[in-house]
This record gives structure tokens, C-alpha cells and sequence, in this order.
């Protein structure tokens, strides 16, 4: 009996042209023109990034998504000579629009198609960690493999309407620099997320060193090798999300990076400020209080580093920023912080109604309401008004 490797070229065309048709009619398949929102990660049930007027994406589409079941991928990972098929043949050049990589498998075999920028026609990328415990991940294995990623994809940027890299630890995030070397005018979401914040401040990950990212002075390049912005990178962005660490770095050296569109969001997440040094609260809260306004932002997983005094009276290298900061943004919202950072930014900076007319807060511990007798709608929801240790006093408030 013949194998399937005997069968001509032809047959195995006709079989994944069937695949395809069939992939079209099945409704567990997302559409092709989905929205610009994406729920990420452990973001099905964390936070939806939605500034869209049309629906938010499914859970059960969320799940379709980071499964093996979505035609080309499940086919491709199946037999090497359906994946060649697949990448060579223009017949099949729309099935790349959308390109998905689970880092937990080696994404080597997709490499050399995404290394083909003529051959494709990607306008969504989605990578992404399936591995259901975060911290038995490998970090070093990670972080090549979302790094190789990143690399042979460049060529696609500047045509991509969504990036989306969700995976297991932040320092296998590539920076804004890296994805941006080329521009992406088109590009309307972009979101680095991960489970895990494991990058420390004092040995930042060198993968993703600013310096790497700049090595090209072309007119082309919105990133000059002398640091700054030659021109606004993603002119259309609609809505954004990085760890911490790399907003309050990036903001500093690259600015222009964050002179967001109007009525766009931005989202910050996993991170724990140092005391000193360059990733300080009041550091922090600087670079919001340069924001442009009629923006939203949503602050997600941030609480002070162990031994950081809480009591913001105490002097700090920061201490000349304390008080003379105004954030902008409206609405801010609070979700899983600590009560000890709420307390901290709001004793050096001013979040007030001029900036912010509702603070939304959920779910964090009870913080000092004292702090922000002047909102005029001050939000709480899930609230642990007991200690922070013993998280049983839940309940939702409106002032």
C-alpha cells in the first residue's frame, strides 16, 4: 500500500485546498475581519483590551485561537510536505494573514516562510505560551524562541493591523524599539504581555537591549542609532500594552513612542518599582503625567518591590518630582495593584477630576480614600477591606 509521501504534488493541493474551504464554513474559526480587541493570556478572565465599537472576541473563540485546530497551523504541524505546500503555493498565500506560534513547540519550521516577506501577506500576528504553568517554563528556551520570532517577522510589520506576543515571563517581551525598527503605519493594537515579571532592573535581559535596536540610520528607520524618534512609528495605534519596566524605560529615552492617537488606550502591567534608581514610582508617575490627554489608562499587576517604604514622606533620589506631577489621562483604572503603590502615587502626583472625572479600582486592597476626596465618582469593586494577608473582606463600593 502506498503512503501518503507517494502520493503527486497535485493530491496533496487538492486535499488542503478542501481543508481550506472547509476551514471557511466552520464557525468555531474566527473571522477573517475580526475587531481590533484581543484578550490575552491569562486576559480572558483578567482584562479585555476593546476599543472597538464592534463586539469583543469570545471566550470560546479565544479558546479556537490558542488551540491547534485553526487551519493552516494544524495541517502545517502535521506533514512537512503539506506545510511547503502551504507556504510556496500563491493559492494559499491568504491563509497567512493571521500568523499563530505557540512558543511551547519549536517555531522553527514556520521560520523560513516568515523569512519570506514576498511570499506572505500577514496583517495579524498572535504569539502566545500554551504551557499551563507559567513557572515551569523554561525562560532562556522562551525568550529565543519569541526572539528568533520577532526577527523573522520584521518584514511584515509595517503591513500588520494587530501584534499580540503573550507569553510565559516579561523578559521574553521584545521591546517597542525592536518590532518598530521599520515602522507600522497600519498597526492598530499592539500588546506585550506576560504571566510572569521576572526582569530585574539591575541585569535588564541583553536579547532586548536598546542598543541592539537602533543599529540602522536609514530615512526609513523611525528609530535612529542616537536614540530618539525620527517620526511617529504607529500613527494609527489604537491601543497598547507592555510590562512596566519597558514603559517607564522607553518613555524616557523614546518619547514619541507614546504620543498616542486621541480616545486611544494604554495599558501597563506586572511590575514592582525599586526605591532607587530608573524604575521608581515617582519616575513612574513623571512619565504618565506627560501622557497626551483624552487617552485611558489601565494599570494592571503593579505593587512596590520588597523592603520599598511605603511612607512617601521618607526622601528618595526621586524626591525633587514629588507634588509637581499632574496625570491626565481619563478614566485611570486600578486593577490588582497594591494598595501600598495606590497609596504612593497618589502622594506624589495629582490624579483630579481636571484629568480624571471617575477612578476605577478592582479588584485591590482598601486604599486611603483620603487621597482622593476630590474625584467625583471614586469606583471600587471586589475590595479587600480586611489585611492584606487575609483577603476575606470583599465587597463593591460607589462614592
Amino acid at each position: 500500500m502506498a503512503s501518503i509521501c507517494d502520493l503527486p504534488v497535485e493530491i496533496h493541493t487538492s486535499i488542503l485546498k478542501y481543508l481550506h474551504t472547509l476551514s471557511h464554513e466552520d464557525p468555531g474559526q474566527l473571522p477573517e475581519d475580526h475587531q481590533d480587541t484581543v484578550s490575552v493570556c491569562s486576559g480572558i478572565s483578567r482584562y479585555t483590551y476593546a476599543r472597538s465599537s464592534r463586539p469583543v472576541i469570545s471566550e470560546s473563540d479565544q479558546a479556537t485561537l490558542r488551540s491547534r485546530i485553526m487551519f493552516p497551523f494544524n495541517t502545517a504541524y502535521a506533514y512537512s510536505q503539506w506545510r511547503d505546500i502551504l507556504i510556496y503555493l500563491p493559492t494559499f498565500k491568504c491563509c497567512w494573514e493571521y500568523i499563530i506560534l505557540d512558543v511551547a513547540r519549536d517555531p522553527t519550521p514556520f521560520l523560513d516562510a516568515l523569512w519570506r516577506p514576498n511570499m506572505l501577506n500577514v496583517v495579524r500576528v498572535f504569539v502566545f505560551n500554551s504551557s499551563p504553568k507559567a513557572r515551569s517554563v523554561d525562560a532562556a528556551v522562551e525568550g529565543r524562541r519569541v526572539y528568533t520570532i520577532a526577527e523573522a517577522f520584521k518584514w511584515h510589520v509595517a503591513g500588520c493591523k494587530s501584534i499580540v506576543f503573550d507569553v510565559a515571563y516579561s523578559s521574553s517581551l521584545p521591546p517597542l524599539t525592536f518590532l518598530l525598527r521599520k515602522g507600522a503605519p497600519k498597526l492598530k493594537v499592539l500588546i506585550l504581555d506576560s504571566t510572569v515579571d521576572n526582569i530585574d532592573v539591575r541585569n535588564p535581559p541583553p536579547t532586548w537591549s536598546a542598543d541592539s535596536t537602533s543599529a540602522s540610520t536609514s530615512t526609513s528607520n523611525p528609530i535612529s542609532a542616537g536614540g530618539g524618534l525620527s517620526f511617529m512609528p504607529y500613527p494609527k495605534i489604537r491601543v497598547l500594552a507592555l510590562p512596566g519596566f519597558w514603559f517607564v524605560h522607553l518613555a524616557e529615552n523614546y518619547p514619541k513612542l507614546f504620543e498616542l492617537p486621541p480616545y486611544s488606550a494604554l495599558y501597563i502591567s506586572r511590575f514592582r518599582f525599586s526605591r532607587d534608581g530608573g524604575h521608581t514610582i515617582p519616575k513612574f508617575a513623571l512619565r504618565l503625567s506627560q501622557l497626551p490627554e483624552f487617552i485611558s489608562i489601565d494599570l494592571y499587576g503593579l505593587s512596590l518591590a520588597p523592603k520599598h517604604p511605603v511612607d512617601a514622606s521618607r526622601p528618595s533620589a526621586d524626591e525633587d518630582f514629588a507634588g509637581s506631577m499632574t496625570i491626565n489621562a481619563n478614566p485611570v483604572v486600578f486593577r490588582g495593584v497594591s494598595r501600598s503603590f495606590v497609596t504612593h502615587l497618589y502622594s506624589i502626583a495629582d490624579i483630579s477630576p481636571r484629568g480624571a472625572d471617575c477612578l476605577n479600582c478592582e479588584p485591590i486592597e482598601m486604599p486611603d480614600v483620603s487621597l482622593v476626596q476630590d474625584m467625583s465618582k471614586f469606583r471600587l469593586r471586589n475590595i479587600n477591606d480586611e489585611d492584606e494577608d487575609e483577603p476575606s473582606g470583599i465587597g463593591s463600593y460607589d462614592f
